[in-house]
């Protein structure tokens, strides 16, 4: 019995766009850590608070990403 490689899926568009998002949204969080990195101890207190909170958004936005992505893939299976 030969066993024959399954043609790939077409590409889904839907996913294509998840995955850009994913993607920038991970840029946009590493982004904002290597700020906050680079200017540990030389921020006012408020400074470093509002980046921290910038960095969170960031965080929150990269997960949101992920998940919308995860779960396209699990229900169209592509």
């Amino acid at each position: 019995m030969t066993m024959r490689a399954q043609p790939q899926a077409e590409a889904c568009s839907e996913k294509e766009r998840l995955v850009d998002d994913y993607g920038a949204a991970v840029n946009e969080y590493g982004r904002t850590v290597n700020m906050l990195k680079h200017r540990m101890g030389v921020l006012l207190k408020d400074e470093y608070g509002e980046i921290r909170n910038f960095v969170e958004v960031s965080r929150t936005r990269c997960e949101a990403a992920h998940q919308a992505l995860e779960e396209h893939v699990r229900e169209h299976g592509c």
